[in-house]
């Protein structure tokens, strides 16, 4: 029963450390699947550390965690092709660690060629993060002038 997984593209990992013993587990799963899964992308855990609740004489029970994405599934002999959409819920989900210059240029890769992500490419992505960044803190402060002058003015709250 452990590591059953409840869809065919779903993996189970067993996370061992260098004596090849087993610290933690995690599931992924990585495709859409609209009937089944929410949008977006996150991770938990499913159980926490715990020698209290360690079972069947075990010092300890083992972290699980899983991760569920809603990629594009791979079609026929293509491999399933992230926008970039898909592409930032992952790195959102993994936290900021992926923007490290040394992380994404390690991972993002043609996927024919091999050719690494165009260094133009990887600085649009780090401004893309700040674009607009204060659009919503603007909205607010706007909203809250306009509640603002209908007291002062009109008495209306």
């Amino acid at each position: 029963m452990f590591g059953q997984v409840w869809n065919n593209d779903v993996k189970f990992y067993s996370v061992k450390d260098s004596s090849n013993n087993p610290i933690a587990y995690f599931f992924f799963d990585p495709y859409s699947r609209p009937s089944e899964k929410r949008g977006g992308a996150w991770m938990d855990e499913v159980f926490a550390r715990s020698r209290v609740l360690a079972r069947d004489g075990a010092p300890v029970r083992l972290p699980i965690a899983h991760m569920v994405c809603n990629q594009t599934p791979p079609v026929g002999d293509k491999p399933s092709l992230m926008t970039f959409r898909e592409f930032f819920f992952i790195i959102i989900t993994f936290s900021k660690f992926m923007f490290g210059r040394n992380t994404l240029m390690s991972i993002a890769k043609h996927y024919e060629t091999g050719e690494p992500l165009p260094e133009e490419v990887y600085q649009r992505l780090v401004a893309a993060k700040t674009f607009r960044a204060g659009s919503l803190s603007l909205r607010q402060v706007g909203g809250y002038a306009a509640g603002y002058y209908s007291y002062k003015v009109y008495n209306f709250l």
